[in-house]
């Protein structure tokens, strides 16, 4: 399998403290993926472009700054239907729906004070989007290495 990079991220409402501990308590530590704390622009940006698909499918979104980045780098991105990612990427990604919304204390301990709800995506539409992801990239390799072999024949 290839080497996979995922940016460490800090964000900690589960209690887990790390991806690292996220990754190993949902078992998918490997040595195929390497985490990564805070790597160049130039780096970040190499990354985003390598990349098959940006994934950005979170409860909760502001601006969603990341999801603008792997979209300015041609990244195919499937984002959450929802906050204000929605006036930028509407028309532009690939958007999986929302079931509902959740409260935000559900995720937090007991002594912890948060107000608000999660939106709750769709974990099914966001399987079939990432399936429909992989078969068109498939079918893009395809057609370029056609197109690939026909103009070496020039």
């Amino acid at each position: 399998f290839p080497s996979h990079d995922i940016v460490e991220d800090k964000f900690n409402s589960d209690g887990l403290g790390s991806t690292k501990n996220r990754l190993a308590e949902h078992g998918l530590s490997c040595d195929n993926i390497r985490l990564l704390n805070f790597p160049t622009r130039k780096d970040y940006a190499r990354f985003l472009k390598m990349g098959h698909v940006f994934l950005s499918c979170s409860r909760s979104e502001g601006w969603n700054l990341p999801l603008i980045e792997a979209m300015a780098c041609g990244t195919p991105s499937i984002y959450s239907e929802c906050s204000g990612q929605l006036e930028f990427a509407s028309g532009k990604g690939i958007p999986v729906k929302i079931r509902g919304e959740v409260e935000m204390r559900k995720f937090y301990p007991p002594n912890e004070v948060c107000q608000g709800n999660w939106y709750e995506p769709d974990f099914k539409d966001l399987e079939d989007k990432m399936i429909e992801v992989i078969k068109t990239r498939k079918k893009c390799v395809k057609s370029m290495n056609r197109l690939i072999r026909f103009i070496k024949t020039y």
